[in-house]
C-alpha cells in the first residue's frame, strides 16, 4: 500500500473518532449500485461509455455533513475515494438531495493515479432501512497528460438506519 492510501484512511478514521456527536446520533449506511460511466474528454475514435459497479459505506451525523468511502470498478480500473457529503434536506424527509466531494485514487495493477471527485445525488427512503439512490459524480484524473475526466452515473440501493 502506498503512503497516500494510508494517509487517506488515517484522515477518515481521525475525523470519525474526533466528531463531538454522541455515538447514538451517528448513522452508518452501506449500499451498492451500477450505471454507465462516460469519458467526457475523449480522444477521437475511442469508446466513450463504460459500465461499472460501485459500493459505498458512509457515516452520517445529525448535522448535514457526513463521510463516506466509495469504490467503483469501471474502465478497467478500481476507483476509490474518501468523500465529504453534505445533505441538503433533513434525514426524516422521504427525498434527501445531497452533494459530495472528495479525493482518491484510480488503481490498476502496479499503477495508481490521484483523482478529484465532485457530484450530487438524491436518496429516496422506502420502507424500513431500505433506500434507493441516484447520483452523478465527476472524477478527474490528476496525474495523466492529457488528463481524463469521467462522469459516473449510478443508481442503487442503500441500507440505512
Amino acid at each position: 500500500m502506498r503512503l497516500p492510501h494510508v494517509w487517506l484512511c488515517c484522515l477518515w478514521i481521525a475525523l470519525v473518532a474526533t466528531t463531538p456527536a454522541p455515538a447514538a446520533a451517528q448513522a452508518l449506511y452501506g449500499g451498492a449500485g451500477l450505471g454507465p460511466t462516460i469519458l467526457l474528454d475523449k480522444p477521437v475514435g475511442t469508446k466513450t461509455t463504460y459500465w461499472g459497479i460501485s459500493g459505498v459505506v458512509g457515516l452520517e451525523w445529525p448535522t448535514p455533513i457526513g463521510l463516506r468511502l466509495e469504490g467503483t470498478e469501471v474502465y478497467g480500473f478500481l476507483w476509490l475515494s474518501a468523500d465529504l457529503t453534505y445533505r441538503l434536506a433533513d434525514r426524516s424527509r422521504p427525498l434527501q438531495p445531497y452533494a459530495v466531494a472528495g479525493a482518491g485514487f484510480r488503481i490498476d495493477v502496479g499503477n495508481s493515479d490521484p483523482i478529484g471527485t465532485a457530484g450530487a445525488g438524491v436518496r429516496a427512503k422506502l420502507s424500513g432501512p431500505l433506500s434507493l439512490f441516484g447520483e452523478g459524480r465527476v472524477h478527474h484524473v490528476l496525474s495523466r497528460e492529457p488528463t481524463r475526466t469521467f462522469l459516473f452515473l449510478t443508481v442503487g440501493v442503500l441500507l440505512t438506519p
